[in-house]
């Protein structure tokens, strides 16, 4: 992930679309079902708990399956820390982009049409997926903190996300776990902010939901949206600028010939 690979551009996109409708299909596909579906009137924390780890499950099996084809952003944020780090080519940026959202918002579609199936009551499909949404308080939605307080978590916690992707994938880092590690990082993450704003972090995942809320008939999460793409790249921007300024992937002391560096971190 985040290495440039020589392969077709429109693979690259096919990629990052299908990574990113794994995450949605799988990880916001269990928020609304085990959400809303599950006989529970709130959610709990045991929910919680295996919400966070198939949305950390979804995106590390997207990073084993195409990240050796696109690098396995799928997500506008993580593309804007590779693109503002260096570490991808311009030109692929706006692609990338239009794959991911066009990823999500059939991900979620697909979640969408088996939720409509549902037969426990009418108001269940416009419900479900408001609240698969993210949020603040204001504008008829349900959340409980202010546009400021989501603003500081999408910013840090999308910061938190974007800087542990950009080392686990440089070239010094430890070989063969950066997976795990994105998907452990992702899994806290929405555990703990999943009550605030519905934990975001990835502004494909925020417009698939505000989308098929509007579908819905459901329209804050459409009007609250700007946050969770403001919050996300600018947390992207300090996640570039402190791998810049940490990162040693270009580094070596005058004694340690880099053929030397290369063969031990291929033996990690």
């Amino acid at each position: 992930m985040g290495e440039k690979v020589r392969v077709p551009p429109a693979k690259k996109y096919l990629a990052e679309f299908l990574g990113t409708f794994t995450l949605l299909f799988g990880g916001l596909g269990a928020g609304v079902f085990l959400s809303y579906f599950s006989g529970e009137s709130s959610l709990n924390p045991v929910n919680a708990g295996f919400i966070g780890l198939a949305v950390g499950g979804a995106i590390a099996w997207g990073v084993y399956a195409w990240g050796n084809i696109s690098g396995g952003h799928f997500n506008p944020g993580v593309t804007l820390s590779f693109l503002l780090a260096g570490r991808m080519d311009a030109w692929d940026a706006i692609p990338y982009w239009i794959a991911q959202l066009l990823g999500g918002i059939t991900g979620l579609g697909v979640i969408y049409g088996i939720a409509s199936g549902f037969s426990g009551g009418s108001h269940a499909i416009a419900v479900a997926t408001a609240m698969g949404a993210d949020g603040y308080a204001g504008n008829g939605s349900a959340y409980l903190f202010s546009a400021a307080s989501v603003l500081l978590l999408e910013i840090f916690a999308s910061f938190i996300f974007f800087v542990v992707i950009l080392f686990v994938t440089d070239r010094q880092a430890w070989k063969g776990f950066h997976g795990l590690a994105i998907g452990g990082v992702l899994s806290v993450l929405v555990f703990m902010g999943m009550t605030v704003d519905g934990a975001g972090y990835n502004p494909a995942r925020s417009t698939a939901s505000a989308v098929w809320a509007s579908v819905a008939g459901v329209s804050w999460p459409m009007v609250q949206l700007w946050a969770f793409w403001v919050g996300p790249f600018i947390g992207g921007a300090l996640a570039a600028c402190v791998w810049r300024l940490l990162n040693t992937e270009n580094t070596v002391a005058p004694d340690v010939k880099p053929e030397a560096l290369r063969e031990e971190a291929e033996k990690r």
